[in-house]
């Protein structure tokens, strides 16, 4: 019985940490990969869509203004929303590496706390005795 005990123990504290800090990185990177976070910063100032007007050629003012304004507009909101994507991405990030923190804790004081809860449950079933 104490063999089975230690070896827990030591999975507990070894093997299984190990584990749930590859589990924690994995889904990490997994959000990182979701929102895209990489892939939006690099075409951050990109058009929505690709959306947009092209130059004719000539120069007319009237045209050259129209489809400045337009390209810009679709800058303008690509950027808004690449950028609230990416600012909610980097938000569900750190919440998860918070809970992971949290998760972490649990783990390292669980075998504690399960004796601990073990015996408070035990006085409280003798006193009834």
């Amino acid at each position: 019985m104490i063999r089975l005990l230690v070896s827990y123990i030591v999975w507990h504290y070894t093997r299984a940490l190990a584990e749930l800090f590859l589990n924690c990185r994995n889904f990490i990177s997994f959000l990182y990969h979701f929102f895209s976070i990489g892939e939006l910063s690099h075409t951050l100032f990109a058009p929505w869509q690709m959306l947009g007007e092209r130059y004719k050629k000539g120069f007319d003012p009237e045209n050259f203004f129209e489809v400045f304004v337009v390209n810009s507009l679709m800058r303008l909101v690509g950027f808004l929303v690449r950028g609230a994507v990416i600012l909610l991405g980097v938000v569900v990030i750190i919440f998860t590496i918070l809970c992971s923190v949290v998760a972490f804790g649990f783990w390292l004081v669980l075998p504690l706390a399960t004796i601990l809860f073990l015996i408070s449950g035990l006085k409280i079933v003798l006193t009834f005795f």
